[in-house]
């Protein structure tokens, strides 16, 4: 870095000199550069950076200077892998019409790239673009075997960067062809810079050894098969060396070592336990490379006939005649000999002998040639047996009926001794006597039984229960308890206790209960809320008066009664004071009187109703009858008290229908009525008659008490009087008498 500074001309030039650096270009440890003005704290600031086209930037520094001094930042002409874009040269970020970007040539010879421009009072930016630096690198390839050139080629790269595996390829071609490398002044770590290199290959050989070994191997076998020593092996190994040449395939030999060998005479050995049967001699073999590779020679022996001797010996009496016979066996040579172990020493133990041990263990090998001798050792068998003699003290436990009360308690001495019988001579021998612990019944304190009282409080103790002492039985009687019960009349009405009987008997019996003071208490008007001594009880609280009560209540007689208050409509007409219909409204009240039969105490309830009021009415249109009154009565409230009313309603004739006129036929509109208004059948001048069909139609409500004429039975008149009757109130006017 070099740092230019005059004061007169406020002009600094920067050089960024990264000349013979060789460190990657992502890695320029560089520090920043600073050119300082007279006064610092007025400096302006220039970041500097060195851009490839990719935008990867490779280094970056600040420049400061003084605001308003001119200033030249050469850009470096070598960075390692990169050369200047002289073409586009770069930018300036936040510049201004002093800033410019130019071309540079430096004392090498070298174009590089320049900024001239002003500190400013904002920080400025400049890129330095760069393009990779490709390099050639130019390698000769030697056969060093043959000493012929085999080929020149390229390496081609950027600049700084390892050119191993483009290397490494080439190299991995030739070693497909059957080269391998020799020796080159490349360094497979080396980078692009237009270098030149030789690499000498050389013919990669193969060499394979062509071993022949020859073996004859003598075996020495019994008759039918079985190895009895190791085997004698004879070899000699025939060498001849095969070279390949990899490249150009041509193959060459040394030769065999030696043309033939041979395998020396062999006389069998002798085997323990053996005689030689055949052969006696391994006659000498020449062998060459073509002969046989493994070749065998047997040599035959057979087992000799051998013997073992078994005695069995009595430790307890070693001179027993029974025991004085020796046990023979033979057979051939490493054969097992035949012996029934096991059906000797059960045919001893039959004979009350007991077996000790033997060495014979699991069987006779008949493995020398010298006879074997083996023991089985047994001694008298001598059965024990324990022998028990108890003097027993039993104590039970028994109700005054004679049931059990309790599990027995049986107190036992228990004497032993042991006998011992030799089952070969037969004779027995005796332990003495001997008690088990204490020869003593402990004292036993009789346990209480909930409600009952023992006979017995203690059994004693007994000492010194001898061996054939007679057993002893001691009962233990329990006697129930007397105990008491009461029960209690409660009545549940008031919370008091009527009255109270008592019982008495013994413990866990049954309670037998008197009904006599539960029906004389009925009889005074009491009910059986809860009754316990309906089920049955015993006397089971031991020591403490068990408590039954009996719930009571009262007997209640219920009357009721009604009265009913009536509003009466007499539908009159007025001229002949006779009666067309009859409306009436009813309000029924009722109460309830009761009478405690216990107390006498009554209870009346009030007068009441479900609906307590006439509800409004309406007094109906009447066939060939005219309202000539009041059209209804509005709803009136109703007491149970008060007195029944009647009222009366007058009707008056309807005006008669015009006569049918001549061409009119029956059933047109306007035939038989005038002015739209018909006639009761079966009535004149309103009056009731008792022999018209209509009269015989009449229909008698058996709640109401209304009686209604057929002519009202048209649909019309019976819902307009449904509708009168169930929802209004008739106004009320006195019917003249």
């Amino acid at each position: 870095m070099t740092k230019f500074h005059t004061k007169a001309a406020a002009t600094a030039v920067v050089a960024l000199s990264l000349a013979g650096s060789v460190a990657p270009a992502t890695q320029i440890p560089f520090a920043p550069i600073t050119v300082h003005a007279d006064d610092p704290s007025t400096a302006g600031v220039i970041n500097v950076n060195y851009v490839t086209l990719s935008g990867q930037v490779l280094y970056s520094t600040v420049v400061k200077g003084a605001i308003g001094d001119s200033t030249t930042i050469v850009a470096n002409s070598r960075v390692l892998g990169y050369l200047p874009d002289i073409a586009s040269h770069g930018e300036v970020v936040g510049g201004d019409q002093n800033d410019h970007l130019g071309t540079h040539t430096n004392s090498n010879g070298d174009s590089t790239i320049l900024f001239n421009g002003l500190f400013g009072p904002q920080p400025k930016t400049v890129n330095f673009y760069y393009n990779e630096n490709i390099k050639n690198d130019t390698i000769s390839i030697i056969d060093s075997t043959t000493g012929t050139p085999l080929e020149d080629f390229t390496l081609t790269g950027q600049e700084g960067t390892s050119s191993k595996a483009d290397f490494d390829a080439k190299i991995a071609e030739y070693a497909g062809q059957g080269y391998e490398l020799d020796n080159t002044d490349y360094n497979p770590m080396y980078q692009y810079y237009d270098q030149s290199y030789t690499v000498n290959l050389k013919h990669k050989l193969t060499v394979t050894e062509d071993n022949r070994t020859k073996n004859r191997t003598i075996n020495f076998i019994d008759e039918i098969g079985n190895v009895l020593g190791a085997p004698v092996v004879q070899t000699t190994t025939f060498k001849n060396t095969e070279t390949l040449d990899n490249v150009t395939g041509v193959v060459t030999q040394s030769g065999w070592d030696k043309a033939n060998a041979t395998f020396a005479a062999v006389t069998p050995s002798a085997v323990y336990g053996y005689d030689v049967k055949g052969p006696q001699l391994i006659n000498s073999l020449t062998v060459d490379p073509n002969s046989e590779e493994d070749m065998a020679a047997d040599v035959f022996y057979a087992p000799k006939t051998v013997g073992a001797k078994i005695t069995v010996t009595d430790v307890n009496d070693s001179t027993n005649p029974l025991l004085a016979d020796t046990i023979n066996v033979q057979g051939k040579f490493g054969t097992m000999a035949t012996f029934d172990k096991a059906a000797k020493i059960k045919a001893l133990e039959a004979n009350g002998y007991e077996y000790i041990s033997d060495s014979v263990g699991a069987g006779i090998n008949l493995n020398s040639e010298t006879t074997q001798n083996f023991d089985i050792l047994v001694k008298h068998q001598m059965k024990t047996a324990e022998e028990v003699d108890a003097a027993k003290r039993t104590i039970s436990f028994v109700y005054s009926d004679g049931d059990k009360a309790a599990e027995q308690v049986v107190q036992q001495v228990n004497y032993k001794r042991t006998s011992t019988t030799d089952q070969v001579t037969k004779g027995v021998t005796y332990t003495p006597w001997t008690p088990e612990g204490s020869a003593t019944w402990n004292e036993y304190k009789v346990p209480s039984l909930k409600g009952y009282t023992a006979d017995v409080k203690t059994v004693a103790e007994q000492t010194g229960v001898a061996q054939g002492t007679k057993n002893e039985s001691v009962k233990v009687t329990y006697v129930a308890n007397d105990e008491e019960a009461k029960v209690n009349f409660v009545d549940q009405v008031t919370g008091q206790t009527i009255t109270t009987d008592r019982y008495t008997g013994k413990y866990n019996s049954g309670i037998k209960f008197d009904n006599t003071t539960l029906n004389d208490l009925k009889a005074k008007g009491y009910t059986v809320i809860a009754d316990p001594t309906s089920t049955s009880q015993k006397f089971d609280e031991a020591g403490q008066q068990k408590v039954l009560t009996v719930k009571l209540g009262h007997a209640i007689d219920t009357k009721n009664e009604s009265k009913a208050v009536t509003r009466t409509f007499n539908l009159k007409h007025r001229e002949s004071d006779s009666v067309i219909n009859t409306i009436t409204q009813t309000v029924t009240f009722s109460r309830s009187i009761k009478t405690d039969k216990v107390t006498g105490d009554v209870d009346i309830t009030n007068w009441a109703s479900s609906n307590p009021q006439f509800e409004k009415i309406s007094f109906p249109e009447i066939d060939g009858y005219k309202l000539d009154d009041i059209a209804g009565m509005d709803a009136k409230a109703v007491k149970h008290d008060d007195v029944s009313e009647t009222h009366e309603v007058a009707y008056k004739t309807a005006p008669k229908a015009p006569a049918q006129a001549p061409d009119q036929e029956p059933g047109q509109p306007g035939a038989g009525t005038q002015g739209g208004q018909s006639t009761p059948q079966g009535s004149t001048n309103g009056n009731k008659t008792a022999d018209t069909d209509e009269q015989k139609g009449k229909k008698d409500d058996a709640e109401t008490g209304i009686e209604v004429p057929t002519f009202m039975a048209s649909a019309s008149m019976l819902a307009l009087s449904a509708f009168a009757f169930m929802t209004g109130k008739l106004s009320s006017k006195k019917a003249k008498k």
